[in-house]
Parts: structure tokens; sequence; C-alpha cells
């Protein structure tokens, strides 16, 4: 899915982060999309664009939040897994504002090409993890399965950096979770179908639990609440965590 848009078009450098949208502004288009998402940019059409990681057809309907942060910065950048810095299912992410810092928010999103440096593929939904021992933050497979070297991820360390946007931790619990759907409780997206909402797994916020999510999340609006739920339509387990990037409109 190509995105037409004067802040993306002709614009290689920008970092972009996404998250499905079933119903965007309240509208059905109601398209579950259950495959890991990235972006990449087409340098012969000066586009950036959305697309699957197992390279199956995009399914028609489908819609996706966008968020574009057009220069890099520290809270900002592209974390490329290498030799040195990848162990098992992880790559340690090396920040001053994520190291010893377990109560850092972080989105992520996959990216094929960053600078133009084509990486990798990878199908399996990712969140993030802090691990104490190391006192660092890091993106993981939530399978598990050993992460490849050479892949790419555009990270966003807080909500400041978003320029309007507020971040909060969505645990699921009995209460707020019915099957493949959590609700969010929160005054900027009750009763507020035009709020845009980015979710990132996360294994083990503030340091502390640890529940995997093996599954690809996306967000939509039920009436009067704003959801996250699991693309695959499979219940979503207690205490999956989910660190949340919320714009009102």
């Amino acid at each position: 899915m190509y995105l037409n848009n004067f802040a993306t078009n002709n614009e290689p450098n920008d970092l972009l982060f996404v998250t499905e949208n079933w119903d965007a502004n309240g509208v059905c288009g109601c398209v579950y999309q259950p495959a890991t998402v990235g972006v990449w940019y087409d340098e012969t059409a000066n586009q950036w664009a959305v697309f699957l990681e197992d390279e199956e057809p995009m399914a028609a309907g489908a819609s996706f939040n966008v968020l574009v942060v057009p220069t890099a910065s520290s809270s900002v950048f592209v974390q490329t897994s290498t030799v040195s810095n990848t162990s098992g299912d992880s790559t340690f992410i090396n920040s001053p504002l994520t190291n010893g810092n377990p109560k850092a928010m972080l989105q992520v999103t996959q990216n094929w090409d960053p600078g133009g440096v084509v990486g990798g593929y990878n199908t399996v939904p990712v969140g993030v993890w802090h691990d104490s021992a190391k006192s660092k933050w890091a993106i993981f497979n939530e399978d598990q399965t050993a992460m490849a070297v050479g892949l790419s991820f555009n990270v966003m360390v807080g909500a400041s950096p978003s320029n309007g946007g507020k971040g909060v931790v969505l645990k699921a619990t009995a209460s707020n979770t019915n099957n493949d759907v959590t609700t969010i409780d929160n005054a900027q997206t009750t009763g507020n179908p035009n709020t845009v909402v980015f979710a990132t797994p996360v294994y083990n916020p503030g340091g502390k639990g640890g529940t995997l999510d093996d599954n690809i999340p996306g967000v939509g609006y039920n009436s009067i609440v704003e959801q996250v739920f699991n693309e695959d339509e499979l219940a979503i387990t207690k205490k999956t965590a989910f660190n949340l990037l919320i714009f009102s409109s």
C-alpha cells in the first residue's frame, strides 16, 4: 500500500510508525490483516509503502494509522540487528535514553530499507522487553525464534518526539478483555472515533512481569471505546501489555 502524501513523497529519510486500524474514523473497513507489517521506501516511485512481511497481497479495505517523523534524533532512530547487538530472539538497543531505564516506553515498526540499505523480511510478530541483567531494552521475536542479523526497526522512545501524542501502557485484565479484544479506558479515546492510536507489545512494562504476545495487534473503535485486538482473532492472554501512543483529533 503506497502512501501518496507530501510528508513522505521524496523523503527517503522519514521514519514511519504504523498500526493497522480496523475502522478508521469509525468507518468500517473491517479487514483483519493477520500478518506482520513493515514499511519500505520505493526509490523508483519516490514513495513510502506499508507492506506485509510475508509478501502476501494486502487485503482490500485494510487501513493503517501512520505517524511520520521527518528527522532521526536521539529519541527516534533505526535499530539494525548485528552480530554484536543480537542474542537469541533479541536485538539490544544501546541508547542513553533507554539504558538503565525500565520505564522507557518504545514504539517499534519494522523498516525494510532504511537509508536505501535493504535488510530482510521478518514474518514474526515483534515486541519490546527490558533485560534487567543488561539494563537494556531489546526488540524481540514474540515466538522466541532467533532474531536474524540485518533486520532494521524504526524506534521511538517516549511520546515527546511524536509532537502531540500521549504515551500510556495498556494491560489486559479480566475486566477489560473479552476474547481477542482489550478495551482502552482513556479520556482521549472514549467517545472519539477520530482518535489515532499506535500499539507496540511490551513483554514487561516497567521491567516487571513478563507475558508473551505472539500475535499481530490492531486497533479499532467499537461504538464508544477504542480497543486493541489480535488480528488473528485469537484470545488475548491476560497480563499482555501494549505501549500505546494516542493522538486526539
